[in-house]
């Protein structure tokens, strides 16, 4: 299990200790490099409200609304950026969106989250100008 964690915190850049959910951190390190696919929800192509999906289910044993808008409105506390925790969903809205909620991605810790972006599933940090000009708020399920 050491090996799964050390390749784990190589991958997403972060340290994970005991207190920490090792089983998100190892789900979403096996996520990293899938391809973007809109409407995608497998390893195979996943597009960014069917990767929080797949994540939840696998990491937490829940099922969540398939996509980001109503994923926020499942979220049943809405989070400050500097109340985040491990597992809270980050939602974004971006240029010309129909909604007000147009992105989500997984919140790890240290200011960085998993997402399916155009690249493939990866890690971004909040402080990035692009993320910060488009944060909505952060979703707690549990």
């Amino acid at each position: 299990m050491h090996q799964y964690i050390h390749e784990a915190e190589d991958k997403l850049g972060v340290k994970i200790e005991k207190k920490d959910y090792v089983p998100l951190y190892l789900e979403v390190a096996d996520w990293l490099g899938a391809p973007y696919c809109y409407g995608g929800t497998s390893k195979k192509g996943v597009d960014c409200s069917g990767f929080t999906c797949a994540i939840y289910q696998k990491a937490y044993d829940q099922k969540i609304p398939r996509n980001s808008e109503r994923q926020y409105d499942y979220s049943k506390r809405k989070i400050k950026k500097e109340a985040l925790k491990e597992g809270d969903l980050v939602f974004f809205t971006v240029k010309n969106a129909k909604s007000t909620v147009s992105h989500v991605g997984i919140y790890l810790k240290e200011g960085k989250f998993a997402h399916a972006s155009n690249r493939g599933v990866i890690i971004s940090n909040l402080d990035e100008r692009y993320w910060q000009q488009n944060w909505v708020s952060g979703g707690r399920t549990k």
